[in-house]
């Protein structure tokens, strides 16, 4: 790794991607070991064009690129917009990373594996909020200890995460942090947690998807599927009601023993402290307390995503918990 590291950013991300790629032992071993570093890259060209041909030969070029849209692109045959597409999603993520870190004349340094994990698994991420939660670890991931690698469980978290699971976490937290206030402390109170309830406008979710209410109405089954991902991650709380909005203002009433009037249909939940740190950690205060979250100097905007979910709702039926 290290002699990939002293040559031009150009032979790193090609021959990063060949670790990638050919995964066999043997490859890998033909690679470290018997071959001349600058021969490696010239074998793995070589050894893609021949895979990419054979592919062609077979399916035909056209099934490949129906099959795979844009993404095609990413393919040996197109080995230098292979390593364009990749070497362009890293250079987002650390303008991300650095706009997120307050001193970079801090001597503060970044664990190997934290940067393994941004460069192998970050280098493929290309939707905005992916970019910005990899580039928020990386920026929370500077310590004074090399060994630091705190942030890894939540980089590998995100990379188990779809573009939907990524984008629905980030808009919740962002829209708890607007109407939330320090005052507001059973977020960081165990007990009480459960009893923070928060209702989402499902107009709301499919409008920040860009969908229209017919649309995202069809498409429902992939945002509960999310919905459901982020609590078995412990991202959102254990309990989830979705549905028309006198079906969730009857299971208010009826089992948390609160009396609402809901704007329409919609999705009711509660946030975890998993999901708070997560948050963190993606805008580069992952080692900081949890109390940030309701600080205002805490800025987590995102070019071109919607600020969260304008109409939702906090409701809360435990004034007490640990």
């Amino acid at each position: 790794m290290v002699e990939v590291l002293q040559t031009s950013k150009h032979t790193f991300h090609s021959c990063t991607v060949s670790g990638a790629i050919l995964t066999s032992r043997e490859t890998r071993s033909l690679l470290r070991r018997r071959l001349p570093f600058p021969m490696r890259c010239v074998w793995f060209k070589a050894m893609v064009d021949v895979v990419t041909a054979g592919l062609v030969g077979y399916l035909g070029k056209d099934a490949i690129q129906r099959l795979l849209g844009p993404t095609a692109d990413y393919l040996g045959g197109e080995l230098e917009n292979f390593v364009k597409n990749r070497h362009d999603n890293i250079d987002r993520i650390f303008r991300s990373a650095i706009r997120k870190s307050s001193d970079l004349d801090d001597d503060k340094v970044v664990s190997p594996r934290i940067l393994k994990e941004v460069v192998n698994e970050g280098s493929y991420m290309n939707d905005e909020v992916g970019v910005e939660y990899v580039g928020g670890i990386l920026a929370s991931s500077r310590s004074d200890d090399a060994k630091n690698d705190h942030g890894l469980w939540f980089a590998q978290k995100v990379k188990t995460l779809s573009t939907y699971d990524l984008r629905l976490h980030y808009l919740f937290y962002r829209s708890l942090q607007a109407i939330l206030t320090l005052n507001d402390d059973a977020l960081l109170r165990r007990g009480a947690r459960k009893g923070l309830w928060v209702f989402v406008d499902a107009g709301e979710i499919f409008r920040s998807f860009e969908l229209t209410f017919d649309n995202g109405k069809n498409n429902w089954h992939l945002f509960t599927s999310s919905f459901r991902v982020l609590v078995n991650e412990d991202l959102l709380g254990s309990e989830i009601v979705y549905g028309n909005k006198d079906f969730i203002e009857k299971e208010l009433l009826e089992k948390k023993n609160i009396s609402a009037t809901l704007p329409g249909s919609g999705l009711l939940t509660h946030p975890t402290i998993t999901g708070v740190e997560l948050y963190l950690w993606a805008f580069g205060k992952g080692l900081e307390p949890t109390s940030k979250f309701f600080e205002s100097d805490f800025d987590t905007a995102i070019e071109g995503i919607n600020d969260g979910f304008s109409n939702a709702v906090k409701f809360s039926n435990l004034t007490s918990g640990a």
